[in-house]
């Protein structure tokens, strides 16, 4: 991919994945389900006269982070904005430690309007000379979970840079945020061509999710039209089936992600009884390596219909979900609202069309800053609305050396549909698969 000159040359259109959340901006703007909140307690002498220098320098070297999207006729469109347009990054407050929290909620749960606001914006609370809270919050439209990472590193560097009266240094960025969504309508072409990708690929979908059940195995405990308070359930896979996990994975040709893929499947069959379930997971979406260090919405969903049937062993139901999730990703490039259109399932009252359970298998790693002298810890945050019932995340934990050190889990849920027990129930049931897979890979799904 290289920066295009079409974007001087007419309207540059929002990416398939901003689509839906400009959208869903518009229907519901007071909506923090897409706020990506980052927090850190900071001690030591902040310059914030250098931190607000620090965000402008992030915000000019990353386009996504300075773009609004206004409409004309009706139709969105990306518009970059000059620095000099914009109001200030950072907002400066002193409260207390009694007032931060609150202080803070007020900040981040403020709305974004996507047509005339960046997407981001950043307050330091001070509670005294030596510390306090910095926070940022940006819109999920120009930042993924792989932004994270970026953004922190870059956002470090400049304030270094920035503390001693200098500005950064930095490679050019080979293209921009908008240079991708006109790659990808390029790319993806038009669906009514069926020689297009995304006609092809929608195809596919429509012929592997054809008659998918509208639950992915769990049926819920209750159900309400509204989405209620999330609920989180922690627990801890330990490093002797980690690499055992590690081992298997290895042997069978597979990845860690097919193997939580696998026991993942295994315990919602072994809990609900169903064997031909729809579980979801998120793609980064970044085919090509000039996109690697850019901060933006690349991020795709898609759906891996699996079969339990029969109740295979761990290593023929490891070698089902290898053949699923190939052939889902070499097919994710399609847009998942377009795959919902495609396959027109019926609509669920409340929740993701497609996926009732999503999970994801990622490397441990908090937002870290690094500003010399001033100190700053991540403060973790839960998220307070639901995109999907359930969403499952293990993080693998390593030793300096790369030798597995364990996995951390968490389930995520929406407590107006399932109780606490259920999802003790699931976490137990998953840890006891990934150990069956690690140590006893032939014996059965239902050992019972």
């Amino acid at each position: 991919m290289t920066a295009t000159e079409e974007r001087s040359q007419g309207i540059i259109p929002l990416s398939f994945s901003q689509r839906g959340l400009w959208f869903l901006n518009q229907l519901y703007p007071s909506d923090t389900s897409y706020h990506v909140r980052l927090v850190w307690r900071f001690s030591g002498d902040l310059d914030e006269f250098a931190l607000q220098q620090a965000l402008c320098d992030v915000v000019l070297r990353h386009e996504s982070l300075r773009t609004v999207l206004p409409e004309t006729d009706g139709v969105p469109e990306q518009r970059v904005m000059s620095l000099a347009d914009l109001g200030p990054l950072l907002v400066c407050v002193r409260t207390s430690d009694e007032k931060a929290d609150e202080a803070e909620e007020v900040f981040a749960t403020r709305g974004f309007d996507l047509r005339t606001d960046i997407p981001l914006r950043g307050e330091v609370l001070r509670v005294d000379p030596g510390r306090g809270l910095l926070v940022l919050v940006v819109h999920h439209v120009a930042f993924d979970g792989w932004s994270e990472a970026i953004f922190c590193r870059d956002l470090s560097r400049a304030y270094t840079a920035r503390s001693v009266g200098v500005a950064p240094h930095w490679p050019e960025l080979p293209v921009q945020y908008a240079d991708y969504a006109l790659w990808q309508h390029e790319l993806l072409g038009d669906e009514r061509d069926p020689d297009s990708l995304v006609a092809r690929q929608l195809c596919y979908w429509r012929d592997r999710l054809g008659g998918l059940p509208q639950e992915s195995g769990l049926a819920a405990d209750q159900r309400t039209r509204a989405t209620g308070p999330i609920r989180t359930r922690s627990f801890r896979v330990d490093a002797d089936t980690h690499r055992g996990m590690a081992r298997q994975a290895q042997r069978t040709g597979a990845t860690m992600f097919m193997v939580v893929h696998a026991a993942l499947a295994a315990a919602i069959t072994t809990l609900g009884g169903a064997t031909d379930l729809p579980l979801g997971t998120v793609v980064s979406g970044r085919s090509d390596e000039a996109l690697n260090e850019l901060v933006g919405y690349f991020t795709n969903t898609v759906v891996l219909r699996t079969d339990t049937s029969g109740n295979p062993t761990f290593t023929e139901l490891l070698g089902r979900v290898r053949e699923v999730d190939l052939g889902a990703f070499a097919n994710q490039d399609a847009p998942f609202e377009k795959v919902v259109a495609a396959v027109n399932p019926r609509r669920r009252r409340v929740g993701s069309p497609l996926i009732q359970v999503l999970f994801r298998v990622e490397e441990q790693a908090k937002p870290t800053l690094d500003m010399g002298p001033v100190h700053f810890e991540y403060q973790e945050r839960a998220n307070t609305a639901a995109k999907f019932d359930i969403e499952v995340v293990l993080e693998e934990e390593f030793a300096d050396d790369g030798e597995p050190q364990g996995l951390a889990g968490t389930i995520e849920y929406r407590s107006d549909a399932f109780e606490a027990a259920r999802m003790d129930a699931l976490a137990e049931e998953l840890v006891r698969s990934l150990m069956a897979i690690a140590a006893d890979p032939d014996s059965r799904i239902d050992a019972s």
